[in-house]
């Protein structure tokens, strides 16, 4: 059998890749006008795909990414920077000119046996963050005279959690005095902390537009997903919107479950509902192990969130659960720095929308 057409637990590129032509027409008008995009959304809606997507269709621009969705000190920072350089597509003659862009980075220069592409691997051990960091950009600058550069940097919000420096401030120097063909692309989930790095009188404001990447018309999913599957717009619209509430994985993964072994089956709403039971009963264990190690407090504010939302401390609401409001906000704020939940437009969620219909069941039994 054919690999799924639904990837779920991968970016989703080429074939798979659907309807962000918006988007992606918003990206090269960016970078082409030589200017910083800041995109935020909620968790995976796609973000991380659309940036590969539009790199993989630059030609001529050199395009570098840096997840630093995991990094907790500056130096880690720096280093993932530089180490993003080793992913570049660079011809031979533009890698051997690159050990000149740096002052004190030594690398080698490295082949790929399976493609033949040059490649690069830095030695970063004896480096200090500032001498990384103007290495990076110095090599960043001198690249650009030559062609067009853009740097992704993905979970920018991470930034916020480096206590070491001020990462921002820090930045803010490099992004002003850069060259007028290199663009940045900052990206992000949490969407109040990520523009509050660009706030008013933050070090970064005015440092990028803002652009919210919103979830897929319903119209391409079910141009793109009735080449694949027999099903009805009504039952695709209740796995789109009732059951996955537009998250992109979500809809990737339950279609995927449906796809394998009946793609050529009508798709009924009982098989969707077997697929969600699927995923659920699979994470079970997971979420059962992050619910037991939560206080009382914070448990009542997790069930607070799936059913109230908008109302979380209104007077009703706090009888109901027998929560003072201090004790809430105080649930919540912890819940807000493990990141077990957001907010967006005055109303709570939970970003992961597996977690939150799992604690619907529930709640319901």
């Amino acid at each position: 059998m054919s690999s799924s057409p639904f990837p779920y637990d991968k970016l989703s590129v080429g074939d798979s890749f659907i309807a962000r032509d918006k988007d992606l027409a918003k990206l090269q008008a960016s970078v082409e006008a030589g200017t910083n995009l800041l995109i935020y959304s909620k968790r995976r809606m796609g973000k991380s795909s659309l940036i590969k997507q539009f790199f993989q269709s630059q030609t001529s621009t050199i395009c570098i990414y840096a997840d630093v969705y995991d990094v907790t000190k500056k130096e880690d920072f720096a280093r993932l920077l530089l180490k993003s350089l080793s992913h570049v597509k660079l011809n031979k003659s533009v890698l051997k000119n690159l050990a000149d862009l740096f002052k004190r980075l030594r690398f080698e220069m490295t082949i790929d046996p399976k493609n033949d592409k040059y490649g690069i691997r830095p030695t970063l051990s004896s480096l200090t963050f500032d001498e990384m960091m103007q290495d990076f950009f110095a090599a960043i600058q001198g690249l650009s005279e030559k062609q067009p550069v853009v740097i992704a940097i993905d979970e920018f919000q991470q930034i916020a959690h480096i206590k070491d420096t001020h990462l921002d401030a820090y930045l803010r120097k490099f992004i002003q005095e850069r060259n007028t063909n290199v663009s940045f692309i900052f990206a992000g989930s949490k969407r109040h902390l990520l523009t509050s790095l660009f706030a008013y009188k933050a070090p970064l404001f005015e440092m990028a537009n803002h652009y919210a990447l919103t979830p897929l018309a319903f119209e391409d999913i079910r141009a793109y997903v009735s080449q694949h599957l027999n099903i009805s717009d009504d039952d695709l619209g209740y796995l789109c919107t009732d059951i996955a509430d537009n998250e992109t994985k979500m809809m990737q993964h339950l279609l995927h479950l449906l796809y394998v072994g009946k793609a050529k089956t009508p798709i009924r709403r009982e098989m969707i509902d077997q697929a969600l039971d699927e995923i659920l009963n699979e994470k079970e264990a997971t979420f059962r192990l992050l619910f037991d190690v939560l206080n009382t407090n914070q448990r009542i504010a997790m069930k607070a969130v799936v059913n109230a939302g908008r109302k979380l401390y209104s007077e009703a609401v706090l009888q109901q659960l027998g929560i003072t409001k201090s004790a809430l906000q105080s649930a919540i704020r912890q819940l807000f720095a493990r990141e077990l939940i957001d907010k967006e437009n005055e109303r709570y969620f939970i970003p992961d929308r597996s977690l939150e219909l799992w604690l619907g069941r529930m709640m319901a039994s």
